[in-house]
């Protein structure tokens, strides 16, 4: 065979392999968690904006999502069963509260428009913060098994400033390890 049929043999192989490989696909299962659903849509607004952020407050688990658009459009993966309520907002823009509920591989398409409108209380804002008290993430995390920990579980949905955030004692700090770790 000469090189010629063989780089042309060997180029439909590979194409053929990428076309049907899930991993280049549109339904790309990498990164997806299982028994969980997917809310994705656009964001719009009466001005150009960039980065607005979509909220979704699982209202089962009590627990806030937030992601910024990328040229208005976004994409929530691995969002956990339960009811939701849903909004966005950008700067002094707000859009309408709406509800939801995610099931298991479910896709939501949940589009916003914003409008001028009052700041929501539902929005995260760092709290216990001064300007003045920034500290070297070593000093804030020592290292050791507890921020091994943290980075591992906590950190992961949560971030670095969520714990500092909160001024509890050991018996809270157990409490609400608990509530994160109940399966209801």
């Amino acid at each position: 065979m000469n090189k010629t049929l063989q780089l042309l043999l060997t180029l439909v192989w590979i194409s053929a392999g990428i076309t049907t490989n899930t991993v280049y696909s549109d339904e790309t299962t990498l990164g997806r968690v299982p028994e969980t659903g997917v809310m994705s849509g656009s964001v719009s607004g009466p001005n150009k904006f960039t980065a607005a952020k979509v909220y979704a407050k699982n209202l089962d688990k009590n627990m806030l999502y937030m992601v910024y658009t990328n040229k208005g459009q976004y994409r929530m993966p691995n969002l956990m069963v339960g009811a939701y309520e849903i909004w966005s907002e950008h700067e002094k823009l707000r859009s309408e509260h709406s509800w939801i509920r995610i099931e298991r591989s479910n896709k939501i398409i949940a589009n916003f428009t914003l409008k001028k409108g009052p700041a929501d209380p539902l929005t995260f804002n760092p709290r216990n913060t001064k300007a003045d008290n920034a500290v070297s993430y070593d000093e804030l995390y020592p290292p050791g098994v507890g921020r091994d920990i943290a980075e591992r579980t906590c950190m992961t949905c949560h971030g670095q400033m969520h714990i500092p955030s909160f001024k509890f004692d050991k018996a809270a700090w157990n409490a609400m390890i608990d509530l994160m770790l109940d399966p209801n």
